[in-house]
Formats: structure tokens, sequence, C-alpha cells
């Protein structure tokens, strides 16, 4: 997601806790009772470095290292 004013992992984490509650609500009769998770991956830019690629490449790399986590996560890149 590309998210305008989302400036710290503060507010990514608050962000991030309102999408997984959201996604723990659903309940789709076929998958038998599981939960469905989510693991996400987060960047952010300096207002004077607007690299989309770079971008791109460093929140998928957070992402692969959410997907380590057990259940639904975010990883921000450091």
């Amino acid at each position: 997601m590309y998210i305008p004013g989302m400036l710290d992992d503060v507010h990514g984490q608050q962000l991030a806790d309102e999408v997984i509650g959201r996604m723990q609500d659903i309940r789709i009769p076929e998958l038998g009772g599981r939960v469905i998770h989510v693991s996400m991956g987060a960047s952010f830019h300096r207002k004077d470095d607007l690299d989309f690629e770079r971008l791109y490449r460093q929140a998928d790399s957070a992402m692969y290292q959410s997907k380590k986590i057990v259940g639904s996560s975010i990883v921000f890149y450091k």
C-alpha cells in the first residue's frame, strides 16, 4: 500500500493493528474455523528521496521477514 502522510512506524503500527483486527474478524466457512493471517512489510521515504523501486524492494524485504513470524505481523524496513 502507498499511504501518503504515513511518516513513522508508530502510525504504521496503528494502521497495521487495524488491518489485522479487521482481517481476524473475517469468517469464511470453507476455512473450517481457521483464522486469516496477514504478513506486511513497510518502508518510509524522506521528503527529498522518493525512489519507488527502492521503497518497493525495502517493503518487500520487510514483508518476507514478517512471514517468518507466526501469526499476523508487520515489519518495518530499517
